[in-house]
């Protein structure tokens, strides 16, 4: 899904909120795969902090089913997500960017 964040580029006191439901079922970290039983939506806000630059905020909550160390049955473990990072312009020399594979443009991937 992309999500077009010109306006909020373009705009220095611009700030855009949205949910956006997750749509994966299964968590993998690589070594093992963790089924979803519960999941919120990311709630994002976008906040313009400059010329060309935005910083995104994001949380949700997930509830995996995993194994217990101790005693290897199944349980239910309640994961709250949040995060923030700060994307550039596309117009943005390379040398100021960070790494922003998840940005097309001027949408968030």
């Amino acid at each position: 899904m992309l999500l077009n964040l010109s306006d909020v580029f373009s705009s220095q006191i611009k700030e855009l909120a949205k949910d956006i439901p997750i749509e994966m079922d299964v968590f993998d970290d690589g070594m093992e795969r963790y089924d979803i039983l519960q999941k919120t939506p990311v709630s994002f806000i976008f906040t313009n902090i400059g010329v060309g630059k935005v910083k995104v905020t994001g949380s949700a909550e997930l509830v995996l089913r995993m194994r217990c160390d101790r005693c290897l049955k199944e349980v239910e473990q309640k994961i709250p997500l949040s995060f923030t990072v700060e994307v550039s312009a596309p117009d943005v020399p390379l040398e100021e960017m960070d790494d922003q594979i998840f940005m097309d443009g001027y949408s968030l991937d």
